[in-house]
């Protein structure tokens, strides 16, 4: 999947695809879903994240909701999309000290869309495919 975002006049072209879980590992020596899972185990976390998204009053949630945050998680991962779509990219923190501001409530709906369909499966045909039959006369 491909996204691009606007911050500050600047586009960041954002893609997940096989290589997201690797380049994750190599960057940060951490596994990909086990952090995404950490991040969002708690059912008052997603609900956060919801809110975010829906744009209402998160701050009438209960806070301790963030006390497993770990708001960097946000800024690897939008890295990792980064390099994803190029292998090119700088080096973590040379990247971010080039950011003025990282606004993570127009982030982080993007990135949940773009974690949903990276996780999501396809399921293959259980029929062999056939072979269309001639007619003749």
């Amino acid at each position: 999947m491909e996204r691009t975002i606007e911050i500050d006049g600047i586009d960041y072209r954002l893609v997940t695809n096989a290589f997201t879980p690797i380049a994750y590992k190599n960057q940060f020596g951490r596994d990909y879903f086990q952090d995404m899972l950490n991040m969002f185990e708690g059912e008052q976390m997603m609900n956060m994240i919801k809110a975010a998204e829906e744009n209402q009053n998160v701050t009438e949630l209960d806070m301790s909701a963030l006390k497993n945050f770990d708001m960097t998680f946000f800024q690897r991962l939008f890295w990792v999309f980064v390099k994803s779509a190029n292998p090119q990219t700088e080096p973590f923190e040379q990247y971010f000290q080039k950011m003025e501001r990282f606004p993570i409530s127009e982030i982080a709906p993007i990135m949940m869309e773009m974690l949903e369909d990276n996780m999501a499966t396809k399921k293959k045909s259980m029929t062999p495919p056939t072979q269309a039959m001639r007619y003749s006369l």
